[in-house]
């Protein structure tokens, strides 16, 4: 995959990921970074951040980028 494409589906699934966490949290987050599956021909993207206003709330979620941009699963340090 090109460089261009895999900046599309970050770009894309840190979009999926702010508006779960805001839907379903009322959260707004920051997305510092991401990381692609390991898994052969993988179709997962992994996101990583905080929320916003408090940085020791650090946020994960997983993206499937082949099911329509899905957020998978989250997780979150603030309980």
């Amino acid at each position: 995959m090109s460089q261009e494409e895999e900046q599309e589906i970050v770009q894309k699934a840190t979009h999926s990921a702010r508006a779960y966490f805001q839907e379903e949290m009322g959260w707004d987050v920051v997305i510092e970074n991401h990381k692609f599956t390991s898994h052969k021909n993988g179709t997962e993207v992994f996101l990583y951040g905080h929320q916003e206003g408090d940085k020791e709330n650090k946020i994960e979620a997983m993206v499937d980028f082949s099911k329509d941009y899905e957020v998978e699963s989250v997780g979150f340090d603030k309980e």
